[in-house]
């Protein structure tokens, strides 16, 4: 399917997430549950480290969370999602609290039976404060996650077509976002990237914005059941990420 946004402003997706773990086909379901853990892990991780768990303890419980609730229970995948669960982000954040009271993680041998790895969770966390409420924090990460993997598919639609559009927008936008740092004038852009004029460079950083707009409702409307819940997801996203 196109990912290109349609005539109703609502953006065409790929399959949703939730359509895929529910497929007969493993590898279908396989690369469902990495897409999710890739989004998804920063968050949980978060979650755990809120409710008071050390590094070590929150990285087990992570990957102890999607192998045996997310991939082995086949959680998202499940018949009968009710409206307002056909959300991956609702679904994981209340799975989270009854994982850990069960507290199966014992019972879970790192990677036993499965190829599904996610990905490695850096020791600099650990020296990372998460003492505000976990579940804020589970959907601050949630925002940003979703903002990241937007950013990156973006980011590869632009490097393979239009590179100076791509460039002008880390420059204008994100270096100065991230770096906390003045943006750059758009005669300078103009000039080292070789737009003819300002007003050439200034459209190209709106067309990626756009872009980037368009793929985050992509990224929101791939995790839920429906079209409501995502609309509701990506205002929930734009809050959360104060845009």
């Amino acid at each position: 399917m196109s990912n290109e946004a349609t005539n109703s402003g609502f953006p065409a997706t790929r399959a949703s997430l939730i359509e895929a773990m529910r497929s007969d086909d493993d590898e279908s379901r396989q690369r469902a549950v990495e897409e999710v853990a890739r989004v998804y892990w920063k968050p949980v991780y978060a979650w755990f480290r809120g409710k008071g768990h050390q590094h070590d303890e929150a990285a087990e419980l992570t990957q102890g969370f999607f192998l045996t609730v997310v991939m082995q229970r086949n959680l998202l995948g499940r018949e009968g999602i009710e409206p307002g669960e056909g959300r991956i982000r609702a679904l994981i954040r209340k799975s989270l609290r009854h994982y850990r009271v069960d507290n199966h993680r014992r019972e879970v041998v790192r990677g036993r039976g499965s190829t599904f790895r996610l990905p490695e969770i850096p020791d600099s966390w650990g020296s990372l404060r998460f003492d505000d409420d976990p579940d804020r924090v589970f959907d601050q990460q949630w925002a940003m996650a979703t903002l990241d993997e937007a950013i990156q598919r973006s980011r590869s639609h632009f490097i393979e077509r239009k590179p100076a559009h791509w460039r002008a927008f880390e420059l204008r936008v994100l270096e100065p976002t991230t770096c906390e740092t003045v943006p750059p004038p758009m005669e300078e852009i103009a000039a080292e990237l070789g737009f003819a004029t300002r007003q050439l460079a200034a459209s190209a950083v709106q067309v990626v914005r756009k872009r980037v707009q368009m793929i985050l409702h992509e990224v929101v409307a791939e995790s839920c059941g429906t079209e409501a819940d995502a609309l509701d997801e990506i205002e929930r996203a734009l809050d959360v990420l104060g845009v």
